[in-house]
């Protein structure tokens, strides 16, 4: 097949709305008098003309892509709209930010699109449902915050010192961990650490996008994880019962808990409570701070659990 022109491959890739977005963007930068740098904005541009000029290589990467630039679109009309009325230099910084961000984003869901497709993926069908994220929402309420009170720190500092930064680099890190343990595993068992699902690559790539905010984020966080850890041969790997938190919630929110003995179901119960607890120091997360500590917790455990272990030989479970 003859590869399209490169204007017409990005239009079927994005459509025709969002490439006319495209241009009114570039349009306010082009047309700002102050010194704004917009080349991770082309960066950006040129990544996805790349991808989309081979979309047959990089079918699974369409919906992933589209998804994140919506949100970008989103959030950079935001603070377009006040750029054009207040013309305000913060502003601008903010909007450099975010397209540095994105371009970063994008990178790294393509690289693991990329390890995912090397290894082979497995066919079966994608979520059901688009996979819950607050990453761009969070970003706005970072820089919101900045633009009403006038803070002197820049929005990369500003950035790198919230908890969304903490979150996502713990979240970066583990998503590198599975690659890695992925790659060790096929190459000493001819098998893999984390089945190479559509599903799985979804999780994936999304990981470092979910900011759990509520008790439904994070009953949804919890079963992405529980399809990473507990489905997979991931599983096997676990000693001292160092994944079963993920069963043990995973069962409260999906699963009636209330059948068998009086002591089991006791049992049940109190494991979830001890698991905040232990994370929280209270019974059970009331706000979003709270859900995002006990979310930041579940990753640390999770990256000591990838940090303790060798792909050597495969466990039979």
């Amino acid at each position: 097949m003859l590869k399209m022109k490169k204007e017409d491959s990005l239009k079927n890739y994005l459509g025709e709305n969002r490439i006319k977005d495209l241009e009114k963007l570039h349009e306010v930068v082009e047309k700002s008098n102050n010194d704004i740098d917009d080349k991770a904005y082309m960066d950006m541009i040129n990544i996805l003309i790349k991808y989309s000029c081979d979309e047959l290589n990089y079918f699974y990467a369409y919906f992933i892509i589209k998804d994140i630039l919506n949100r970008y679109y989103d959030l950079s009309y935001n603070i377009i709209s006040k750029i054009n009325i207040q013309k305000n230099e913060e502003l601008y910084k903010m909007f450099e930010f975010i397209n540095k961000y994105t371009k970063y984003n994008i990178e790294f869901k393509l690289s693991i699109i990329d390890e995912f497709s090397k290894i082979g993926i497995i066919e079966e069908r994608s979520l059901f449902e688009p996979i819950t994220h607050n990453l761009y929402k969070k970003l706005l309420q970072i820089f919101s915050v900045k633009y009403k009170k006038c803070y002197s720190k820049k929005s990369e500092e500003l950035y790198a010192s919230s908890r969304l930064s903490n979150i996502q680099k713990k979240a970066d890190k583990i998503t590198k961990l599975i690659v890695q343990h992925n790659k060790n595993s096929f190459l000493i068992n001819q098998d893999y650490f984390v089945k190479p699902t559509i599903s799985t690559m979804e999780i994936v790539c999304y990981l470092p996008d979910i900011i759990v905010d509520n008790e439904e984020d994070f009953k949804k966080l919890i079963d992405y994880l529980y399809k990473l850890f507990w489905e997979t041969k991931a599983r096997n790997y676990a000693q001292k019962k160092d994944l079963d938190f993920i069963n043990n919630i995973r069962r409260y929110y999906y699963h009636d808990l209330e059948h068998g003995k009086n002591s089991d179901i006791k049992r049940k119960f109190n494991d979830v409570k001890e698991f905040y607890k232990s994370a929280l120091g209270k019974n059970f997360p009331e706000t979003a701070k709270d859900w995002q500590i006990v979310q930041e917790y579940i990753y640390d455990l999770l990256i000591e659990f990838l940090e303790s272990i060798q792909i050597n030989e495969l466990i039979i479970a």
